[in-house]
């Protein structure tokens, strides 16, 4: 699971989460703040409010997937 900035189409910087911990409050609005912090200057110069988007998408493992 991965918590993803975005500004205007663009992915800025990402943070793997606790699938366990997403449900604790403030645990993703903490990440959000360090994000926001670490990337100070790129928002700072844009009109436009970062986007964070919660990923929880499996990528597909060699183990996974079969040969034909």
């Amino acid at each position: 699971m991965r918590l993803l900035m975005y500004l205007r189409n663009e992915l800025i910087d990402s943070i793997y989460l606790e699938h366990k911990k997403v449900t604790l409050p403030g645990y993703v609005g903490s990440f959000i703040r360090l994000l926001k912090e670490k990337h100070n200057q790129i928002l700072a110069q844009s009109i436009e409010e970062p986007q964070f988007l919660v990923q929880n998408k499996a990528h597909p493992s060699k183990r996974n997937l079969r040969a034909s």
